[in-house]
C-alpha cells in the first residue's frame, strides 16, 4: 500500500524559505523527500519578492525602521518650485550642495590725513668714536631742539659719536580704507524633488511594502529620514539635503599697516641748537663720528621726524560658508 501526502509549511517570519515535503510510506517504511518552494511563488515575501499592489506588480522592499519610503528627482535648479506629484500630492523640495564662498573685491587703502611717526631712536657715546656704549638714548614725538643730559664738563673733547637705533614709531595711524565687497554663488547647488509614496504590504512580510517598479514620473524609489545618519544597507547612493540653510559667507575686514621712514637728528655743542662749532648731521643705523660737540656740559640736537608711510592693505579674504539646516538624508538604490 502506498501513501503520499504535501505539507506545505511556510517559515516567512524568521526568514526560511517555505519546504514542499513528501511523505511515502511502503510497507510501513517512510521516506521524505524535500522539494524546493521559493518564497514569493504565491508564499509570503519579504525582500525582493513579487508582489502585487492594487493591481500594479511591483517588488517586496524591506524598509528600515525610522526610515519613509519615498520617491526622489535629483535637479540642477535650486529654484525648482514644488509641484504635484503623479497621486496629485504636493511635492516637497529639499536643498542640496551649500553653494562656495564668496569672491571679494580687493580691499582699497590709501594715508589720510593726519597720520604721524615720532623721531627715530637716537643713542649716543659721548666718549667714544665707535659708538661703543649709551650715554644718550633719545626718542620724541615732536620736532624741535632737544637738549642732551650728562654731557662731559671737560672744555675739550675730540670723542664722542651717534647712530639711529631704531624707526620712529606710528603716533596716529590714520587711513583711508574701501572694504571689500563679496559676490556670492548661489545659495545651494541642486535640489532634491520628494514625493511620498502610498505603498502597502501587499503580501510582503514584516517590514516589507510593496513598491511599483516601473518607471515614475515622481522618481526613483528611495528612503528618507531627518537627521544625518548614514544610508542603510542595499541603499547606497546617498542625497545629502536641506530644509533650509544660513548664510554666513562674506569677506574679511580690510585694514590698513603704516610704518616710520625717515628722520634724524643734527648735533650741536650747546643747548638751543645754535652754531659754535659746526654740528654734525646723524640719519642712519652707521655710527657717525660726533667730535668736539659733547663738551663743556652742553650739547644739544635737532629733531626730524619720521614720514608715516602706507605699507600693506590687508584683509579682504573669503570667510564663512553656507550652513544647512534641517538635514534630511534621502538613500536610493
Amino acid at each position: 500500500m502506498h501513501r503520499g501526502f504535501h505539507v506545505l509549511q511556510g517559515y516567512r517570519a524568521l526568514g526560511w524559505a517555505a519546504a514542499l515535503v513528501t511523505l511515502s510510506s511502503t510497507s510501513g517504511c517512510f521516506t521524505i523527500d524535500w522539494g524546493s518552494y521559493r518564497v514569493g511563488d504565491g508564499g509570503v515575501g519579504g525582500g525582493g519578492e513579487p508582489c502585487n499592489n492594487a493591481g500594479v506588480t511591483g517588488r517586496c522592499e524591506v524598509i528600515p525602521e525610522g526610515w519613509t519610503l519615498v520617491r526622489a528627482t535629483v535637479v540642477g535648479d535650486p529654484s525648482t518650485p514644488a509641484g504635484t506629484c503623479s497621486d496629485a500630492s504636493p511635492q516637497t523640495v529639499y536643498f542640496t550642495q551649500p553653494g562656495g564662498q564668496s569672491t571679494c573685491s580687493p580691499c582699497k587703502c590709501s594715508l589720510a590725513p593726519g597720520a604721524t611717526c615720532s623721531a627715530p631712536e637716537l643713542t649716543c657715546s659721548y666718549m667714544s668714536v665707535n659708538c661703543a656704549g649709551a650715554d644718550s638714548i633719545s626718542q620724541v614725538d615732536a620736532s624741535g631742539c632737544l637738549t642732551l643730559s650728562g654731557v662731559p664738563l671737560a672744555q675739550s673733547n675730540p670723542s664722542g659719536s651717534c647712530k639711529l637705533t631704531a624707526p620712529g614709531k606710528v603716533i596716529a595711524a590714520t587711513c583711508d580704507v574701501t572694504q571689500a565687497t563679496a559676490t556670492n554663488p548661489p545659495l545651494w547647488g541642486g535640489a532634491a524633488v520628494v514625493c511620498n509614496v502610498n505603498a502597502v504590504p501587499a503580501g510582503c512580510g514584516t517590514g516589507a511594502l510593496c513598491v511599483d517598479e516601473g518607471p515614475s514620473a515622481d522618481g526613483a524609489a528611495c528612503i528618507l529620514r531627518a537627521g544625518t545618519d548614514p544610508c542603510p544597507a542595499g541603499w547606497g547612493t546617498s542625497i545629502t539635503a536641506f530644509t533650509g540653510g544660513d548664510d554666513h559667507r562674506g569677506c574679511s575686514a580690510c585694514s590698513c599697516v603704516i610704518t616710520c621712514v625717515g628722520g634724524g637728528y643734527i648735533v650741536y655743542d650747546n643747548e638751543t641748537c645754535m652754531v659754535t662749532d659746526p654740528p654734525v648731521s646723524v640719519m642712519s643705523n652707521s655710527c657717525t663720528a660726533v667730535p668736539n660737540l659733547f663738551d663743556a656740559g652742553k650739547a644739544s640736537v635737532a629733531v626730524s621726524l619720521a614720514k608715516a608711510q602706507f605699507s600693506t592693505c590687508d584683509g579682504g579674504q573669503p570667510q564663512g560658508q553656507v550652513d544647512g539646516t534641517g538635514p534630511v538624508q534621502i538613500c536610493c538604490k
